[in-house]
């Protein structure tokens, strides 16, 4: 295939051919008996973990930080910058004015959309979910929501395409191997949900199916499948944070399976990535259900508290609020919102930001803190 080279300023970009890898139909050839074995264990040991999370899940909304720390992990992991303060602003809808932030709220607004709709996991949803994630953002020129339709490499610019690390198939060939990838993502499989779920992560990430936006819905799906599959009833385990603290291990491994057809490694580190968030999630969601009973308990009288809980509530799927939010979100008046936020300020659970007289912003740092701090290692055994 042909694909242009960098080219100096004014000039017209020479032509390189070269040859791209196109990865074999779903599903791979393996021998499921030795793959089975050797990750029987850490199969077990990451389902268990997932399993964990029914009790944690049940009806709490407490839970809800976990998505924005998967958001933020997401965007990190393509060099966008976003702090845990920004991306709980834009999950309340309070604040658009940089790029980063934006970046979070098409990602929320894509994972949402996935999973409220009918569609399986197919071409049409793909197609739907990329469009939202590069609405008015990084990407958003480069055809979002459509198939990409020329050659691409990944790979640095300066060096060009006779450097690069991996070229992914002709762009003729996308639509095929979508069409394979859906086929496979909603059939039965021997291999199990799991395991199915990281073949299938491998390759969308080879078939590089979009011009850009690629690693953001590669990472999306993840959560989104997990769902679907009925693994989980919240998007609550995704492996963003994991590959961000992995990063250089985890492209290694993507690539081995493509030059060496390595599927265990890859395998293998994909279950420990579901494990380890889960336990993790797990950890987290404790630590977050004890901080709603000390807010509760900070509120002091328990016929304010009753009136109140609803806005301790809305902290943990809004962690930061407005006045005019919290009283549409409550069914009140701004002044009893403002009366209630006064209340929450004065026990130390929300800070105002903003340092305005007017629309005043308010975040709760302590749920904020959960979604940014890394938790320290447990010991071997623990939580698995």
């Amino acid at each position: 295939m042909r694909v242009p080279e960098p080219a100096r300023r004014g000039q017209e970009p020479a032509w390189a051919d070269g040859l791209a890898f196109v990865p074999d139909e779903l599903p791979p050839r393996l021998e499921i008996g030795p793959i089975l074995e050797a990750l029987w264990v850490p199969v077990g040991d990451a389902m268990r973990a997932i399993g964990r999370l029914d009790g944690l899940d049940a009806g709490s909304a407490v839970l809800r930080p976990i998505w924005l720390r998967e958001v933020r992990s997401s965007s990190a992991i393509e060099n966008t910058v976003a702090t845990a303060e920004e991306v709980a602003l834009v999950a309340s809808g309070l604040e658009f004015e940089h790029t980063a932030p934006r970046e979070v709220h098409n990602h929320l607004r894509a994972l949402e959309h996935g999973l409220g709709s009918s569609l399986p996991l197919s071409r049409r949803l793909l197609l739907e979910m990329h469009r939202m994630l590069l609405e008015g953002v990084r990407g958003g020129d480069r055809r979002p929501g459509e198939f990409r339709d020329v050659a691409v490499y990944i790979g640095t610019r300066r060096r060009g395409f006779s450097a690069a690390r991996y070229v992914p198939p002709p762009s003729d060939d996308v639509e095929r191997l979508i069409v394979d990838l859906e086929r496979f993502a909603n059939a039965p499989s021997p291999l199990g949900d799991l395991l199915t779920i990281g073949i299938a992560h491998y390759q969308f990430e080879a078939i590089h199916p979009f011009r850009d936006g690629n690693g953001r819905l590669g990472r999306l799906l993840i959560s989104h499948t997990l769902c679907r599959q009925g693994l989980l009833r919240r998007p609550l385990v995704s492996v963003s944070s994991y590959i961000d603290a992995h990063r250089s291990r985890y492209y290694e491994l993507l690539l081995r399976v493509s030059t060496h057809g390595d599927w265990g490694a890859w395998l293998a580190f994909f279950v420990e990535a579901v494990r380890h968030e889960a336990v993790d999630v797990a950890r987290r969601g404790g630590m977050l259900a004890a901080l709603r009973e000390d807010y509760l308990v900070r509120l002091g009288d328990s016929r304010i508290t009753e009136r109140m809980t609803p806005l301790v509530d809305l902290l943990f799927e809004r962690p930061a609020v407005s006045a005019g939010g919290v009283a549409g979100a409550m069914g009140v008046t701004e002044a009893t919102a403002r009366r209630y936020i006064e209340r929450f300020v004065g026990a130390g659970i929300l800070f105002e930001v903003t340092g305005k007289e007017y629309a005043k912003r308010y975040v709760a740092p302590e749920i904020i803190d959960l979604i940014e701090c890394d938790l320290p290692e447990e010991p071997m055994g623990v939580g698995t």
